[in-house]
């Protein structure tokens, strides 16, 4: 039977490689880590957009000595009131100003001045504790992020969407035992050096005051949605990421001592769908298949495979539409799939498929992959 859970999500439906284009990423798969939830009340977190620009900066100052005016603070800045107008929206946007243009508690921690604790505009968050270790995580989780979930053997399941459009998220659970008892509540600097660290590698912030007491309640076992990744370049190194961060080395530690093979796992899937280089790709579509033939067996050679000219049916004549007609099915001839894989290897040292080649006869790999050729085509051949 299926049990309900609550686990907490920033990527939601999103892939990693939308998430973080930037990542180069091979293969990508989904867990739930377990931790133990605590609910924090913190100030809502304000969002600068990473930082004000000097006049921006320069409005907002004005604002906090008294309401003035567009047409006020163009003739003290000696802007355009068009401006000044495009300025004081962005900063209501922002939160830092109100609607009436008076600026807002957020505004003046902005600023760096003391607030009133009483008049700050509290909400809650969930942080989390490694069950194993007692560490925090340094991340804030607004309770929005927190959902209703399936735990349905061997996965977790959060859906999207209504009835009949529904869109279902699935993902390994990662159990964890707990090594200690848990407090009812988290010691003060513990909460804040969260806070320092969040701060710090964040640009949306949350300012406590010192002085304030932080009220913390533990609540129950919760699930993170982590997506663990392969890197195109460091397939022997985890990144772990939760969504806030393209890589956490917090969550990578977690997720190994709780799953080794989850390295082994993604490697594995990587092999299954092992994407060649798109600048590949677009060197077959620009060159003819001659130049093909010459950057192939290049190629080739480059990887170690010194015999690739002796058999030449095996890199010549294709084309990127051959290389995208073999991914694009499940049941690929060797060639083109054999240039294609020694092409896609040749800038991977550690790549899985020459563990997979080291099975085949020594110094008689290709000549051993010529008779498999025939001896495939003269299946065909029967079968029709």
């Amino acid at each position: 039977m299926p049990e309900s859970i609550k686990a907490v999500t920033f990527f939601r439906l999103q892939t990693y490689r939308n998430s973080f284009p930037q990542i180069p990423a091979l293969a990508e798969a989904n867990y739930f880590l377990q931790f133990n939830a605590y609910e924090i009340f913190l100030p809502q977190i304000i969002q600068p957009q990473d930082t004000l620009n000097i006049f921006e900066l320069s409005v907002l100052k004005f604002q906090a000595l008294g309401n003035f005016s567009a047409e006020e603070l163009a003739a003290k800045l000696c802007l355009k009131a068009d401006f000044i107008k495009f300025i004081l929206a962005r900063l209501i946007e922002l939160g830092l100003l109100d609607k009436n243009r008076a600026i807002t508690d957020a505004g003046r921690e902005f600023l760096g001045e003391k607030v009133d604790a009483c008049n700050q505009n509290i909400v809650p968050y969930l942080l989390l504790m490694a069950r194993d270790s007692g560490d925090i995580l340094p991340a804030f989780f607004p309770r929005d992020n927190l959902l209703d979930a399936q735990l349905n053997k061997p996965f977790v399941e959060l859906t999207f969407g209504s009835t009949g459009k529904a869109r279902i998220l699935k993902g390994r659970p990662v159990f964890v035992k707990e090594q200690f008892r848990h407090a009812a509540t988290l010691p003060q600097d513990k909460i804040r050096a969260a806070l320092q660290v969040f701060n710090r590698n964040n640009p949306n912030k949350i300012f406590v005051e010192s002085g304030v007491h932080i009220q913390s309640t533990y609540t129950q076992p919760d699930y993170l949605h982590v997506k663990a990744v392969l890197q195109d370049g460091f397939v022997n190194h985890l990144v772990a990421s939760d969504g806030l961060q393209s890589h956490s080395d917090f969550l990578r530690l977690y997720l190994e001592r709780n799953n080794p093979k989850v390295l082994t796992a993604l490697k594995d899937s990587a092999t299954k769908k092992f994407p060649p280089p798109q600048q590949l790709i677009r060197t077959l579509n620009l060159q003819s298949p001659d130049e093909n033939f010459r950057t192939l067996t290049d190629l080739a050679a480059r990887a170690g495979f010194n015999d690739a000219l002796k058999f030449p049916a095996f890199f010549a004549n294709i084309s990127a539409n051959d290389v995208k007609s073999c991914l694009s099915t499940d049941n690929p001839t060797l060639v083109p799939l054999l240039a294609i894989n020694i092409a896609s290897s040749a800038r991977l040292a550690d790549s899985n498929f020459f563990d997979a080649v080291k099975v085949l006869p020594e110094d008689d790999a290709f000549a051993f992959l010529k008779r498999l050729d025939a001896y495939g085509k003269s299946l065909r051949h029967q079968k029709q």
